[in-house]
């Protein structure tokens, strides 16, 4: 098949550091790639995915200039047998308003990006979770596909012997800094344990500088570290995650994390991931054999008192489930069945 990812506007394909969307965008196209496909991927100028075609009609952006992108790729659109978008504002829509033969698949990335669903007949969106696909199909009133988020696990996983969580000796926060996310209550549960932790995120892209510097000043240097921005995948960050006891994300209500990259990563990392049950957390993590998920904040604690009962081994045996050729095999099935005229 000829297939078209299009990615945003805002940061380059793969990301620099942030941006989990343009890496699942890359992700995906570096394994299609390797199925055979031919790929094209619209993306920010300095994008490059090895193998495929780079339409890169933008500078990257803040901004997220999405309508002039689509402006130089539209006439292109018939070219492809599919086109995936995991674009913001999903323009590829209007051109599908005007050809409903054109095959459009949307993997929406976020809890509700739009106020309804695209006024075609056959959206064909997808979810990155069951939770997600249950949510959304209860905002826009359509059937909503699923398919997992995957990583390059290879990036993660430690050599053996495999470091006990016994013998680790911090907590780690990796999410973006925003109230919703809970960065405060990680450091609150850093002291109320008294055990050392670490907070890394994205501190920039965020909507509350107030709050990012609120966290900062909550870290004192020496129960509780502020790392802040340390790139996706870097030597840094994989560092950070095979040497935790675990990844907290004491996330909070009405939030609810879709799927979460940082989950698989921790586990392919050899390490648990402990979660408030806000989201798809329950899908991913084991319970008891790779993590926790526990109903609110105020469980955390019990949480992280039993972590030296997990086995590093079981995490990376469970994280091979969200494997990036799986998220592309479980794709290529969807594309297949567009297609073969099934819509959804």
């Amino acid at each position: 098949m000829k297939i078209l990812q299009i990615s945003t506007q805002v940061f380059r394909c793969p990301p620099d550091g942030y941006g989990g969307l343009e890496g699942v965008c890359f992700d995906l196209a570096v394994e299609l790639l390797k199925l055979g496909h031919q790929v094209a991927v619209v993306a920010p100028k300095g994008s490059n995915v090895p193998g495929a075609e780079m339409i890169m009609p933008c500078e990257a952006s803040p901004a997220n200039p999405e309508a002039q992108a689509y402006a130089a790729y539209k006439d292109r659109l018939k070219e492809f047998d599919i086109c995936h978008n995991h674009s913001w504002a999903a323009h590829v829509y209007l051109a599908k308003m005007d050809n409903p033969d054109l095959r459009v698949i949307d993997t929406i990335h976020s809890m509700q990006p739009w106020s309804s669903a695209p006024p075609v007949k056959f959206p064909c969106l997808v979810g990155a979770s069951k939770y997600h696909a249950q949510l959304l199909s209860g905002i826009y009133g359509v059937h909503v596909e699923i398919v997992y988020h995957g990583i390059q696990l290879e990036t993660y996983e430690p050599n053996p012997p495999f470091k006990p969580i016994s013998e680790r000796k911090y907590l780690l926060y990796v999410a973006r800094i925003s109230v919703f996310k809970g960065a405060h209550e990680f450091v609150a549960l850093c002291h109320k344990l008294k055990i050392p932790g670490i907070v890394v995120g994205e501190d920039q892209f965020v909507d509350d500088q107030k709050y990012v510097r609120r966290v900062m000043d909550s870290c004192d240097g020496k129960r509780v570290q502020y790392l802040g921005r340390v790139p996706r995948g870097s030597e840094q960050m994989v560092e950070l995650m095979q040497n935790a006891k675990a990844v907290i994300a004491p996330l909070i209500p009405p939030y609810g994390e879709i799927f979460g990259l940082s989950c698989p990563e921790t586990m392919a990392s050899g390490t648990p991931f402990v979660s408030t049950d806000c989201g798809a957390a329950k899908e991913l993590i084991v319970e008891g054999k790779t993590g926790f998920v526990v109903p609110s904040i105020n469980e955390l604690a019990d949480a992280v008192q039993k972590l030296d009962t997990i086995n590093p081994h079981d995490c990376i045996i469970r994280a091979q489930a969200f494997h990036r050729a799986k998220m592309a095999r479980d794709y290529v099935a969807l594309y297949e069945k567009i297609m073969r005229g099934e819509p959804w």
